[in-house]
């Protein structure tokens, strides 16, 4: 795993963590980006923080984010939201970016398309 899609699981992990311990999600956005060392996730983070401060959803503020956060992330933590279980949606996406299920855009999934297909469709419902 490169060091981005580390940062990431990282990140994923850890925002599961404080989820479940009941942190707020900005106060826990807050404490994550300090953690991690890829400037520009923490930058994205701020950002994302922000556009959540200001009304938008956690995924509404990912998506305007597209360097960082793919669609399919994005989609995850929106399902997460609707059902009320982000602090799942966050430890699937991590256990997706740990497999290399998930990964940062512009990087390569993998070299097997229709596993990696199978393997996002596992994680979206929840079945891996």
């Amino acid at each position: 795993m490169n060091n981005q899609n580390q940062q990431h699981n990282i990140l994923w992990q850890r925002l599961a963590e404080e989820l479940d311990k009941g942190t707020p999600l900005v106060r826990g956005i807050n404490a994550i980006a300090r953690e991690l060392d890829d400037t520009d996730l923490q930058k994205a983070l701020a950002d994302a923080k922000d556009n959540v401060c200001n009304g938008d959803t956690f995924s509404g503020a990912l998506a305007k984010l597209p360097a960082q956060f793919s669609h399919a992330v994005v989609a995850m933590v929106q399902g997460g939201e609707a059902a009320g279980a982000l602090e799942a949606a966050c430890h699937r996406l991590a256990d997706g970016f740990s497999d290399g299920v998930f990964t940062v855009p512009g990087e390569p999934v993998g070299t097997t398309p229709s596993l990696r297909s199978w393997q996002l469709f596992e994680q979206l419902v929840g079945t891996g």
